[in-house]
């Protein structure tokens, strides 16, 4: 699950069963508070308190990238982590921008993924 907020996209991750919750945030210098986020106390109204945790993530240099650090993120969840004794193993430590390369190889795995 997403949100957009202020025009920017971010990640949230949820795991009632565990009573965890991620939000990750590609901005630099992102709160690491959840009451920044809206979308966090609509979500525990549902589930219930959650512990939330804000994972070294990927930071873009720019303010248009972070659509795409939400859809590696997304991918790598998916097809890489969730069964990777998640949310016990959290995957994510690596504060480092990604490269154009990077961008683009994220968006040929979602092409591939969705085409006919």
């Amino acid at each position: 699950m997403y949100t957009k907020c202020s025009r920017h996209y971010v990640l949230f991750i949820i795991c009632p069963k565990h009573g965890v919750a991620f939000i990750l945030n590609s901005s630099r210098g992102s709160s690491k508070n959840e009451e920044t986020y809206r979308l966090a106390g609509l979500v525990e109204s549902v589930v219930g308190g959650l512990r939330w945790e804000f994972p070294d993530v990927n930071r873009q240099l720019f303010n248009w990238e972070c659509g795409f650090y939400v859809m590696k993120w997304m991918h790598d969840f998916v097809l890489k982590y969730q069964n990777d004794n998640f949310p016990n193993t959290v995957p994510w430590s690596d504060e480092r921008p990604l490269e154009n390369k990077e961008l683009n190889a994220i968006i040929g795995a979602w092409f591939t993924l969705w085409r006919d």
